[in-house]
């Protein structure tokens, strides 16, 4: 079993201790390959992201994260398959409901990255887990929901255009995400199963070209955004307030 824990400074002592005990693992326990195939990076929020073989767990300590992810394949052409078909990612929630934005950032920005296993979000309770939380997933190139995709997720974005975050790691603010510039052409392809089945749920995508041809099943609303630039307002009446600015 491998562990990669990144955490946020000055978090306590418990998480310290934490932090030191997965340091402790040694490197070769260390190269087990979970679902998301590539390094990150927690660049805000109190995160711990665990690999098993064809299994990445993302437990999330915060109410808000940022995690910049780097896939392996940087020498290739074409789709990157930054999740392949069979593994699993579960984000759940330690502390409670959250938001996370996953940037998803290849060494060729051109490249479109493809997702062909399953993505769970949940959160996490005394004695059981329910299906929550808010997940967001960027890459500048496009995303591929494969066909073999199957995400249960509370709410979903998908998106070419980058999410504003500020010096705090805010991105998610009074239920709003501002979209800066997408590049032109870029896509969202949804070929997979999307499932969001809490009362109230979202998803949403946001990018130039936007193509359906799976399902999206949602006890709520979808906003489907052919977009470069703009901002949405999740209301919590369940309606959007779109924006779009270019």
């Amino acid at each position: 079993m491998s562990h990669r824990s990144i955490l946020r400074p000055a978090l306590g002592s418990s998480l310290i201790a934490l932090a030191t005990a997965l340091a402790a693992i040694p490197a070769a326990a260390q190269q087990a390959t979970g679902s998301f195939q590539g390094n990150a990076e927690v660049v805000f929020g109190a995160v711990e992201i665990i690999d098993n073989p064809g299994i990445t767990r993302i437990d999330i300590y915060d109410t808000n994260a940022v995690i910049d992810w780097t896939p392996n394949d940087t020498t290739g052409t074409g789709l990157i398959n930054f999740q392949p078909a069979g593994t699993q990612a579960i984000f759940n929630g330690v502390e409670g409901n959250f938001t996370v934005l996953n940037r998803i950032l290849p060494s060729n920005a051109a490249r479109a990255v493809q997702f062909d296993g399953t993505v769970i979000s949940q959160i996490q309770g005394a004695n059981s887990t329910t299906t929550g939380g808010t997940v967001f997933f960027y890459s500048p190139g496009g995303i591929v929901i494969g066909s073999n995709a199957v995400f249960d997720v509370g709410n979903l974005g998908l998106t070419t255009a980058a999410p504003v975050v500020d010096g705090n790691g805010n991105w998610y603010v009074n239920n709003a995400v501002q979209f800066s510039q997408a590049v032109s052409g870029t896509a969202i392809d949804i070929q997979g199963q999307i499932t969001a089945s809490q009362a109230g749920s979202y998803v949403a995508a946001f990018a130039p070209y936007i193509a359906v041809g799976g399902s999206i099943d949602v006890n709520g609303q979808a906003a489907l955004v052919s977009a470069e630039a703009g901002t949405i307002t999740f209301n919590p009446s369940g309606l959007f307030d779109i924006q779009v600015s270019v």
